[in-house]
């Protein structure tokens, strides 16, 4: 079956850990779990 890959990249505005960023660092987890599952 063919299938279609995405990509995605994002500039952050601080470094992985900062309290600014740290709401789209909790998403990755779940958003890759959900993509594996599609």
């Amino acid at each position: 079956m063919p299938r279609v890959a995405f990509t995605t990249f994002a500039i952050l505005k601080r470094p992985y850990g900062d309290p600014v960023v740290q709401g789209f660092d909790d998403l990755t987890p779940p958003t890759f779990a959900q993509a594996e599952g599609s």
